[in-house]
């Protein structure tokens, strides 16, 4: 799960720096960023040229530069994306205001895919960190009613029998209905298909495997 995980927070890094990639401060940071990054390339061309007129010592000195500002860069860059995750994930154990329900009746899952059931599938049974992480992404997008999160587990036999999917039977299968979140005028894009960032809709799924 670790790699499923560590995947999962950069797509949620990406997607907040795309979301705000208009706003002042993302873009003083892409400015400062690029020039210092054009510095760098035009000091190192300058060290390289000085060495090659044999004047080494200026240029180990412009090494030295460009070194420096590589590190700072790199050092600020890094602390702004702590910063930011810090921000994506500010309940640190989401995982407990998750209800598990796991779905025998295979009519339930009409209503899911009526809906159109944001769906996931995982090898393996999920652990705490990637509960905590869908948490936190609902939560940031305010798609919670009440801070709670529903999800609803099955296996991928169940989807074959019911839909003839062509999913692996022991496939976990996660679902969260669309009713159970709170979707507006605020939010609603970012539950767009375009915009999706974890899984797909269960509707989607069928159809596409039944054509």
């Amino acid at each position: 799960m670790n790699s499923i995980n560590k995947y999962l927070r950069e797509s949620l890094f990406r997607s907040y720096i795309e979301r705000n990639k208009n706003r002042k401060e993302q873009k003083l940071f892409d400015i400062i960023f690029g020039t210092v990054f054009m510095v760098c390339i035009l000091f190192f061309m300058a060290a390289l040229v000085l060495i090659c007129a044999l004047q080494k010592r200026a240029g180990i000195i412009m090494f030295g530069i460009v070194l420096v500002c590589f590190i700072v860069t790199a050092g600020f860059a890094v602390f702004r994306k702590k910063r930011i995750m810090k921000k994506l994930f500010p309940i640190s154990i989401g995982s407990e205001n998750i209800e598990k329900i796991y779905i025998n009746n295979p009519d339930f899952l009409d209503h899911l895919y009526a809906g159109s059931a944001l769906t996931m599938g995982i090898e393996g049974m999920p652990d705490a960190e990637f509960f905590n992480i869908i948490y936190n992404w609902l939560y940031g997008l305010n798609g919670l009613r009440n801070g709670q999160l529903k999800l609803y587990f099955l296996q991928g036999a169940q989807l074959n029998q019911k839909f003839n999917c062509k999913i692996g039977d022991d496939t976990q299968i996660i679902c969260i209905s669309k009713q159970d979140l709170d979707i507006n005028k605020e939010n609603a894009e970012q539950f767009s298909i375009e915009h999706m960032i974890f899984g797909r809709y269960l509707d989607d799924i069928v159809d596409n495997a039944n054509r």
